[in-house]
């Protein structure tokens, strides 16, 4: 029998969470925001960060969007409507756009020529080839890829376990024990076979540059047959986007670098909690029924939006209605454990609004965000009510934690 009195706690805890959690987080302004969107205005100082890496990336605030970005070489051609993207007024080329090195000239008819020294290419994702030919296991663990514009040393080889979620990982300076025996010998000029002996039995190979997650999406994955058996499809990072890494801090760190074009993408757009749900599908549904309330300007109307789309507007009314409906008593549970996991999604909103403003890092934020899809799943998996406020009050320490890293800045 579901109990009434449990379903109020929950509510009233879900409210007192996002009270306590918000204090001092302040409501973020919605979105991007925040840019000068006027050229010198709001102490702008057009192309006071003018840089060109090495990853041949040309970038510059500007203040005001430019069309056709051009620039002069050495040599006197020009280099017209660069590829790239604007965003509050910054201008941040494609990779590999900056190839030689040498002095660059930005040719701008509204603030004037701007002189940049570009040290020349030296690694891009952009150019970076990677595929899986195969991927055997039987004792022994053999695969064939080919790699061009990167090394062996630049890449992170994961291999997932049958009915398991660990995961056996080798890259440069570590590797799980299991792979210590593990070698890769080139094979052609772009070709390796990797082998290891005495292996335990592999279901997927995931092969990734960890440098280039959230960039172009240069991994790629296969599931592993026996020796015989006709090898299986390889499914690319093209394809398989932000949600086909294994690890979620990889997913987490690839969606924080996602332009907005990309973000609506459905492969991007996947929401973690979604993985361990038996219907992925209506998970999914659910995410995309509250996207408007993220467009909110602060938690609080952030929170009535989704009291609205989730359908708790007041739980003591409801809970009376049902009366002794379990039926109705166990949806109203159930809408109010959904509530309470927004709140914990709405955090991490704040969290990336608090990354475009400048007051927290990348990583702070993908460790957050991290952290809240834990506890969203530790939620999930709990048992009582005990196990739920204990997963909640973990989360408000992790927020506190968050807040006072903003605090210091």
């Amino acid at each position: 029998m579901v109990n009434r009195r449990n379903i109020l706690y929950l509510f009233v805890l879900s409210l007192t969470v996002t009270i306590v959690l918000a204090a001092g987080g302040g409501g973020g302004g919605g979105g991007s925001g925040g840019g000068s969107s006027g050229g010198g205005d709001g102490g702008i100082t057009p192309y006071a960060d003018l840089t060109c890496t090495d990853a041949g990336v040309l970038s510059f605030t500007r203040g005001a969007a430019w069309d056709a970005v051009t620039v002069q070489l050495s040599d006197g051609s020009l280099m017209e409507n660069i590829s790239g993207e604007w965003k509050d007024g910054a201008f941040t080329s494609e990779e590999a756009i900056m190839v030689k090195a040498g002095t660059y000239v930005v040719l701008d008819p509204q603030f004037g020529n701007k002189s940049v020294d570009c040290p020349g290419l030296r690694f891009s994702c952009k150019l970076v080839k990677l595929n899986l030919d195969e991927c055997t296991t039987n004792g022994n663990i053999t695969a064939a890829f080919t790699l061009e514009n990167a090394t062996v040393d630049d890449l992170k080889f994961q291999f997932s376990l049958p009915d398991s979620l660990r995961k056996l990982r080798y890259e440069k300076n570590s590797f799980s024990s299991e792979l210590k025996e593990m070698t890769i010998l080139k094979t052609t000029a772009a070709g390796y076979h990797l082998q290891v002996k005495n292996a335990p039995t592999v279901s997927e190979l995931q092969i990734t540059v960890p440098q280039c997650v959230g960039k172009y999406y240069r991994y790629t994955t296969m599931k592993c047959v026996e020796k015989g058996e006709t090898p299986a499809p390889e499914e690319t990072g093209g394809k398989l986007k932000c949600g086909g890494y294994l690890d979620i801090e990889d997913r987490v760190k690839c969606r924080l670098d996602l332009r907005e074009e990309q973000a609506d993408e459905y492969e991007n757009f996947f929401p973690e909690e979604c993985r361990s749900w038996k219907d992925q599908k209506k998970c999914v549904q659910l995410y995309k029924a509250v996207q408007n309330c993220w467009k909110l300007p602060n938690s609080i109307a952030r929170i009535s939006c989704l009291q609205g789309k989730v359908g708790i507007i007041n739980v003591r009314e409801q809970k009376s209605a049902c009366g002794e409906d379990q039926a109705c008593l166990q949806k109203l549970r159930e809408d109010v454990y959904t509530l309470i996991k927004l709140r914990l999604y709405n955090l991490e909103e704040e969290a990336e609004e608090w990354m475009e403003e400048g007051k927290l890092s990348k990583d702070d934020v993908a460790d957050f965000v991290i952290k809240m899809e834990q506890s969203k799943l530790a939620f999930n998996q709990a048992q009582n009510k005990q196990e739920r406020k204990q997963v909640i009050m973990q989360a408000r320490q992790y927020w506190l934690e968050l807040v006072k890293k903003v605090s210091t800045q």
